[in-house]
């Protein structure tokens, strides 16, 4: 995927509409507007990164959408919160997060 399409699947992921984010980073919403719509222009190195700052991702992530170079920096801080959870719970987390994740990529295709 394109770095737009893994953008606007983020914001939509967090929640967060693409004019707050610009807000965030103090920059004309018709500049966020062009990182991801049909234009697929690409921000400023030191743009991608505030972005991802803002949105707690790694600019690599944003480029290539591989969630295992997300993964490490979102859940770093709960990992050992995780690993004192019983093993039957941790199979019910994976299973409500995989569910959700499907029906989200359903409702991209739309």
């Amino acid at each position: 995927m394109s770095f737009n399409k893994n953008l606007k699947e983020e914001l939509y992921f967090q929640n967060l509409q693409l004019k707050e984010l610009s807000g965030k980073l103090n920059i004309p919403y018709g500049t966020m507007l062009s990182y991801v719509d049909s234009r697929q222009r690409l921000p400023r190195v030191d743009v991608a990164y505030k972005i991802a700052q803002i949105l707690n991702v790694t600019i690599e992530y944003l480029i290539t959408g591989k969630p295992e170079d997300n993964l490490i920096k979102k859940l770093a801080p709960t990992y050992k919160e995780l690993l004192c959870l019983p093993a039957g719970t941790i199979n019910l987390f994976q299973s409500l997060i995989h569910s959700n994740y499907e029906l989200y990529k359903l409702n991209l295709k739309r």
